[in-house]
């Protein structure tokens, strides 16, 4: 038997704009880039600014815009030993009907046209975890292991 894998597929009108704010290593005009792996490809059109938009700096309350890659070598750990959570004070988790509930998923790396090989599973806060953030770290776009490449994005409240 051979290995079977189930994919969704979304297709979106040609007029949405999808807007990321990224702290990028290198300049990037237009171009058509890499996105997620597995031949993914997207049309970027990066634009200069100095300072994250107005709305992402507001209090210590996030929402987390996509899931959080996590990392922690223990099966059960506390929150400062979790790799990727430093900037967190408190999970509360997803809203579901009349309460908080944590829950974890996993993320997926993708797979590797060279190696013939999916990348590894991590796991992940799910997208909508709502977080408080520490006082020090109220200027974070992003947080989770892969933030510094756009992981992770959330949206404070």
């Amino acid at each position: 038997m051979r290995h079977t894998y189930r994919a969704k597929y979304i297709g979106y009108v040609d007029d949405v704009e999808i807007l990321f704010w990224a702290r990028l290593a290198r300049k990037l005009d237009r171009a058509v880039v890499r996105l997620g792996g597995e031949g993914r490809l997207a049309a970027v059109e990066a634009k200069g600014a100095s300072a994250p938009p107005a709305e992402s700096q507001r209090g210590l309350y996030a929402t987390a815009l996509q899931p959080v890659p996590i990392y922690s070598d223990k099966p059960v750990a506390r929150l400062e030993e979790v790799l990727g959570l430093e900037c967190v004070d408190e999970v509360y988790g997803v809203f579901e009907g009349d309460i908080f509930k944590v829950r974890m998923v996993d993320f997926g790396l993708g797979f590797s046209e060279v190696c013939r090989r999916r990348w590894p599973m991590l796991k992940a806060l799910p997208q909508g975890t709502v977080l408080r953030l520490k006082s020090t770290c109220r200027d974070v776009a992003a947080i989770g292991i892969f933030s510094e490449i756009g992981f992770g994005s959330l949206y404070k409240v």
